[in-house]
């Protein structure tokens, strides 16, 4: 008994050990510092900007396609802005639930003061609907990227090798179904891209995972990380592509059918 006791305090100190060795290696890497975090924070809100000053881009699109186009693009627009903020928390100290709660607040009222600068640009209009769809992917990105950083923390407790097998396979994944999402499409059946955001979500969260994986083990994590990261950023794209397709299979149908 007493031996068995020995061995659990041994092994739980080796855990501990290694995640403080984590962590330091964490905060050293040149990718983690808060001069890359915070710039790029406001750069980003500068882009949301940007858009919502725009009083449209020259298209046409029918109520549906517009309403969808709209929710996707704040999906996108606040989920980078969220992760940025979170690494920009992170990279000063926070820890990841105080990182989750500031940048969710900060998100929020960012959305709030975009929605009522839209209401003063032409053919632009505030929508609560909006805001709510920017707070709820605030929440979502933020517990996300908590997610995110607890997985790699009980990854980097694995074996390398394992690891690698993980990565190789969910590689091996994204490798089918960038080629095969794409040449199953029918330019008849818009609906045919009901999958689409998983495919992406999961793509995204895929690419967080490998940039945590590579921040926390160097250069070693860094060619591991590259497995996984570019077949995830080819399933992507296509998506993109498809649902871009599906979007134009939409306005077609209508103007046809109206």
């Amino acid at each position: 008994m007493t031996g068995h006791m020995k061995n659990a305090t041994t092994l739980g100190l080796k855990l501990q050990l290694l995640e403080q060795r984590i962590q330091k290696r964490f905060q050293k890497h040149p990718f983690h510092r808060p001069h890359v975090w915070w710039p790029l924070s406001v750069l980003w809100a500068a882009v949301i900007f940007y858009f919502s000053s725009q009083s449209d881009f020259g298209m046409q699109l029918t109520s549906l396609t517009g309403d969808v186009l709209t929710t996707i693009a704040h999906i996108i627009e606040y989920g980078i802005l969220t992760w940025f903020l979170m690494y920009a928390f992170r990279s000063v100290g926070h820890e990841r639930p105080h990182a989750m709660l500031f940048t969710t607040i900060i998100v929020i009222i960012y959305a709030f003061t975009d929605e009522f600068h839209q209401s003063f640009v032409p053919g632009r209009t505030s929508s609560i609907y909006d805001i709510g769809i920017d707070a709820l992917t605030a929440a979502m990105w933020a517990g996300l990227v908590m997610c995110v950083t607890a997985f790699v923390l009980a990854s980097c407790r694995m074996s390398y090798d394992r690891m690698t097998n993980a990565i190789v396979l969910w590689a091996t994944i994204s490798m089918t179904m960038a080629v095969s999402v794409p040449a199953t499409y029918s330019p008849t059946n818009p609906f045919a891209s009901v999958g689409l955001g998983i495919i992406c979500a999961m793509a995204l969260v895929m690419a967080a995972v490998m940039l945590e994986y590579w921040m926390m083990n160097g250069v070693r994590g860094f060619w591991y990380a590259q497995y996984g990261f570019l077949p995830f950023c080819l399933v992507a794209v296509a998506s993109f592509a498809r649902f871009a397709a599906a979007m134009k299979a939409l306005d077609v149908l209508h103007y046809r059918f109206s």
